[in-house]
């Protein structure tokens, strides 16, 4: 995965785990995570039959053609996103670059501290 920085801060609130997720899910709404180009994604409007019909039959010996027909079957099989755990789903090679790529289950005390939002208020502060 290729390297990106964020940071956030989120008002505090007593469950760390509520908060995160929150977060992840504003994150999500306001689109501010990477999402993979859509170069291809015509194809998988395809039948596998039609898409079949595309490839050079030339490539048929090598095994080439199977591992392109492979590769289509895996990105047809992804979820479209409707939220940040199926964003996840969908990008599993190049990530979100953002901290919706950190679920739940990974939250570790490294992900976040507390500090001061400068207002008064304590506030979560997330880095990635």
């Amino acid at each position: 995965m290729g390297a990106s920085q964020w940071r956030y801060m989120v008002a505090y609130q007593d469950d760390v785990g509520a908060a995160l997720q929150q977060l992840r899910q504003e994150v999500y709404d306001r689109g501010e995570y990477y999402r993979e180009p859509a170069e291809g994604g015509s194809d998988l409007d395809l039948t596998e039959e039609e898409f079949r019909a595309r490839l050079d039959p030339r490539n048929d010996d090598d095994g080439f053609n199977d591992a392109i027909i492979e590769d289509w079957r895996e990105r047809k099989r992804r979820p479209v996103p409707v939220d940040p755990d199926t964003l996840l789903a969908a990008q599993p090679h190049s990530g979100t670059h953002s901290v919706i790529v950190n679920p739940p289950e990974s939250w570790r005390a490294p992900l976040c501290g507390l500090g001061s939002s400068g207002l008064g208020h304590e506030a979560f502060v997330v880095d990635g």
